[in-house]
């Protein structure tokens, strides 16, 4: 979801320096917005046919993330083989044996908490393993910290990217079924933009133009802009308040 604001915010802020930049040249408020329009359009093209070569060229590395996470772990583990992480796809114990110690997947989007790691400490201890690797989407330094001070069991977090990689060296991401379907509905991705929260951005950046547009020989163009800003403020609040009200 934040690709999509990012994406929104980008091409707000191509058409405000299309806008500026061509206000230096022209006078005329006609043309400096087709101007802005159609460099904020071509933008879009641009970065539309930027992530289509990208996915031509094989599955991305977020693609492959919710795709381990969504698939069952005995799947994900025979990637783990093939990739010769670990010597066998068959879990004992909790735990996937490796050349030098033991490993586990961590395959949600949520990050190893502090629990979790006490627990495979414990399961460590008990089968009598010294080192284990703990392969996740994420981690967080506290828990990195936790497992560093356990004696006994030496720790290694490690993210999915090396997985990825090493599939994507031998082709092994090409396939259709590490895909997946990012593509949000325009009636989903709305309230997301024209929230509640964001109109107070929007009028806060139209406040801050208007305040500008007095300090500076550009003057129209700081107006037409927080113009703009303002109309989207009050957009944003009455399309949020009438989601708020049927959610």
């Amino acid at each position: 979801m934040h690709r999509y604001l990012d994406a929104f915010f980008i091409l707000l802020g191509v058409f405000v320096a299309s806008f500026a930049l061509t206000g230096l040249l022209v006078s005329s408020f006609a043309v400096k917005l087709a101007v802005s329009f159609f460099a904020a359009l071509l933008a879009s093209v641009l970065a539309a046919l930027f992530v289509r070569g990208k996915n031509r060229n094989g599955t991305d590395y977020r693609s492959f993330v919710t795709y381990c996470i969504l698939t069952e772990e005995d799947e994900i583990a025979k990637l783990f083989q093939k990739a010769g992480f670990i010597e066998n796809c068959e879990i004992q114990d909790g735990f996937y044996k490796t050349k030098d110690g033991v490993a586990c997947l961590f395959l949600k989007y949520s990050k190893p908490s502090r629990d979790y790691i006490v627990t495979m400490y414990k399961k460590c201890l008990k089968e009598g393993e010294k080192k284990i690797t703990v392969w996740c989407a994420g981690f967080e330094r506290a828990g990195v910290a936790v497992a560093c001070n356990l004696p006994g069991v030496e720790f290694s977090f490690r993210t999915l990217r090396p997985l990825y990689k090493k599939l994507k060296k031998e082709g092994l991401l090409c396939g259709g079924e590490f895909s997946r379907k990012d593509r949000m509905p325009l009636k989903t991705l709305l309230p997301f933009v024209f929230s509640t929260k964001n109109s107070y951005r929007f009028a806060g950046a139209s406040l801050l133009l208007y305040v500008l547009s007095l300090l500076t020989p550009l003057k129209a163009y700081y107006v037409a802009v927080a113009t703009v800003a303002l109309v989207l403020a009050v957009v944003s609040r009455i399309y949020g308040e009438k989601s708020d009200r049927s959610a």
